[in-house]
């Protein structure tokens, strides 16, 4: 008579979390509605209508990534691969790719746009914390010289990865992919002295391209944040007198601060009105902050905080080094996404493409940080042996 091997089964997971990410989608669809329904054309609601098919496909697949038993097991093995394949997809996009906005960071296949930059930045995390966790017994001696030397090929894979974005002008990305990065090595326990080194280099580096890097578009951002920089006055910054195309940046923050504390009202506000051009993709969080005003402003902050830290604790509740820093660099990713597209509204960083996760209008972005949390959830899941 023969014995049946022990199986896992899934048992629950974190429910708090899962709730919050079904009501951002629920409130990113309303609000979707709201602006469609608002611009009067005969094909006003086609983006409520494609987003509302974007959700229904993203949710079953969170729910599947959070259910399935052995994925960071499959992750963790093949994690070189799917960098180096997802690095070709990243190459493909230079010669084939959609050039939009500044930057080449779309492929199409028929009517469907993938942006690759996004499953990389998650692909990357997971190959640095599987490389950190194969040499942690390195990391106690990790000055400068040897950190260089004993993670060579991490290295190699960072600089591939941040210079293929790069080459698709996706700055953004790379800044939130380069700050998930550096929260990983800090977690991992990289000296600090070495992490200073990284961070003053990549900031510096970051800051000349911004200064002096050839594409126009970026220069004229930099031109209208210095007139609206939320910080230009308590810095005194200098002002620029160069004429910009600032319409949106103006129209951002007369959205925002119209709302005052408690908002105009849902449905209500002048700025869905085509006032605002991109209210439902990167300026969404102006019409919150007009409608809802700032208290309703703070709460979708304070949400995304939450995920943030509820993430980062269930991520350092597990035994494992592999699953820490994997999750870690998720709820980064997941955060600092959702914090740049907020500073863009308020005008505390420049303007740039990145979307509110699961508010913004995107079948990419929405799927992206739909998987992006399912494997959060997946690592707070509870399962059972049964024999």
């Amino acid at each position: 008579m023969g014995f049946r091997k022990p199986s896992t089964v899934f048992v629950s997971y974190d429910k708090t979390l899962f709730m919050i990410s079904i009501g951002l989608m629920l409130f990113g669809l309303i609000l979707q509605l709201d602006i469609g329904s608002s611009r009067g054309s005969e094909n006003s609601l086609q983006y409520f209508t494609k987003q509302l098919m974007f959700v229904l496909f993203s949710i079953p697949i969170m729910i599947g990534v959070a259910r399935y038993n052995k994925l960071y097991e499959i992750i963790s093995k093949y994690s070189f691969l799917l960098l180096a394949a997802i690095s070709i997809v990243l190459v493909l996009v230079l010669l084939i790719g959609t050039t939009a906005k500044g930057g080449t960071r779309w492929i199409r296949f028929g009517g469907v746009g993938l942006q690759p930059s996004m499953p990389a930045a998650m692909i990357l995390i997971f190959y640095i914390s599987k490389m950190l966790d194969k040499k942690r017994h390195y990391i106690e001696r990790s000055s400068l010289i040897n950190f260089v030397k004993d993670f060579l090929p991490l290295l190699i894979a960072c600089v591939t990865v941040f210079g293929l974005i790069y080459a698709e002008k996706h700055l953004s990305t790379l800044i939130v992919l380069g700050a998930s990065v550096l929260g990983i090595f800090f977690v991992a326990n990289i000296r600090f002295s070495t992490l200073l080194i990284l961070v003053l280099g990549v900031g510096s580096l970051a800051l000349f391209v911004i200064k002096h890097g050839e594409e126009d578009y970026r220069s004229s951002r930099m031109d209208i944040f210095s007139k609206y920089s939320l910080y230009h006055k308590a810095l005194n910054l200098k002002v620029s007198q160069e004429e910009t195309n600032d319409y949106q940046v103006k129209e951002s923050l007369t959205a925002i601060t119209s709302g005052k504390i408690f908002g105009k009202g849902f449905s209500k506000g002048r700025a869905k009105h085509y006032f605002l051009p991109d209210a439902k993709s990167d300026y969404i969080y102006a019409i919150i902050g007009e409608q809802f005003g700032f208290i309703g402003a703070i709460i979708i902050l304070a949400l995304y905080t939450f995920v943030f830290l509820k993430s980062c604790k269930i991520a350092w509740s597990t035994d494992e080094m592999f699953l820490q820093l994997s999750g870690v660099g998720l709820a980064l990713n997941f955060y600092l996404t959702a914090m740049v597209n907020i500073g863009v509204a308020i005008s505390a960083i420049p303007p740039t493409g990145l979307t509110l996760p699961f508010l913004s209008y995107g079948g990419t972005s929405l799927l992206m940080n739909a998987i992006n949390m399912g494997l959060i959830l997946n690592m707070s899941a509870q399962r059972k042996v049964i024999a």
